[in-house]
């Protein structure tokens, strides 16, 4: 699999459970968006205030496109109301970001849909 202006590289097993991931940074929202009208990816991890278009837009025009609004969707921000909600997110994490919860978060977020249960955000 070819992967446009990423990294390939597999998740570590507490993440992939012996399954081969390919992480792909996009840099910006803009990139993102256009990486997942390319390639569609299990899960999409964004902060909410980026420089150009932010987290919010990022997902409101996910849930614009058909082909896009079942990706989960895990937000990361120092924004303290509940952004999950709003945006429709599997998840919301607060910053400062504690990893083992994130990677906790990511498991449960690429389980097939029917073993998949939404965290508390």
């Amino acid at each position: 699999m070819s992967v446009a202006g990423g990294v390939r590289d597999p998740a570590p097993p507490a993440v992939s459970e012996n399954r081969p991931r390919v992480l792909v940074l996009a840099g910006s929202a803009e990139r993102a968006l256009w990486l997942m009208g390319t390639q569609r990816p299990a899960l999409v991890i964004t902060d909410l205030f980026m420089p150009g278009m932010s987290g919010f837009s990022l997902r409101g025009a996910m849930l614009r496109r058909q082909e896009l609004v079942d990706i989960a969707v895990i937000v990361l921000s120092a924004f303290r109301r509940r952004p999950g909600e709003t945006l429709d997110a599997f998840a919301a994490l607060p910053k400062p970001l504690n990893v083992e919860r994130l990677l906790d978060v990511v498991r449960r977020a690429v389980r097939p849909a029917a073993q998949a249960t939404n965290p508390a955000s």
